[in-house]
């Protein structure tokens, strides 16, 4: 081998390492951008964790709020029933004219009332 196929061969050895060096290099750098990216997407997902979290909780209250509102609602519905019919009840006596059957069922209520607190 003469000297200038040793320079060669050596010119073409450190010009396979210069492009492994930058090629090394540059995984290194998409490396570090891959785990910058990573990070950021952790974060992304965290903050949209908290979000649903938040959300949930919220809902949660809704419901509790609307099962509340559902109750009363059944409350006042029976409330009006029981209102429906003593007033069916109060137009039945008056048509029959037995408004004062409804004095008198009255005032007998408030004798047996009497007499109950009487006997004690």
């Amino acid at each position: 081998m003469t000297f200038d196929e040793i320079q060669r061969t050596l010119e073409t050895m450190l010009a396979v390492q210069r492009e492994l060096q930058e090629s090394q290099l540059r995984q290194q750098q998409d490396t570090a951008t891959f785990e910058r990216n990573i990070q950021s997407i952790h974060r992304e997902l965290d903050r949209m964790l908290a979000v649903q979290r938040d959300l949930q909780e919220s809902q949660m209250g809704q419901q509790q709020q609307n099962q509340a509102i559902q109750q009363e609602i059944q409350s006042l519905l029976a409330a009006q029933q029981e209102q429906r019919r003593l007033i069916d009840r109060l137009i039945g006596y008056s048509l029959s004219n037995e408004s004062d059957h409804l004095d008198l069922h009255e005032r007998m209520n408030r004798l047996e009332e009497r007499m109950r607190q009487m006997d004690r």
